[in-house]
């Protein structure tokens, strides 16, 4: 099997990863790929390993989940909602106090 050059939003549904991911790895050199100059400013193509004729499944199975997904976002937003009120009290959440670096970091993640 061999290699394909395919678009950085096609490569980020082949191999499952962040557009970011793939940015950061063509920037290191860990991921092969060139940067082609369009009248609409540059694009990137990734090498990728080419999917046998007929096997879609290899691509859909490195496919984030969408039920998974969404049950993370809910998720996510539950813990937000928390954290602002804990916030909100002035008091600081239980893993705060078992990893003191941390508040100030999600601080700057969520609410920068």
């Amino acid at each position: 099997m061999g290699t394909i050059r395919v678009p950085l939003s096609e490569a980020v549904t082949r191999l499952g990863v962040s557009e970011r991911t793939l940015r950061r790895r063509l920037a290191a050199g860990t991921l092969a790929g060139v940067q082609v100059a369009t009248p609409q400013g540059y694009r990137w193509y990734v090498d990728v390993d080419e999917a046998p004729a007929g096997d879609a499944q290899a691509v859909v199975t490195r496919t984030p989940d969408a039920t998974a997904l969404l049950a993370l976002l809910a998720r996510l937003d539950r813990l937000e909602t928390k954290l602002d009120l804990l916030l909100a009290r002035g008091e600081q959440p239980a893993v705060a106090q078992t990893r003191p670096g941390l508040l100030p970091r999600l601080r700057r993640l969520f609410w920068a």
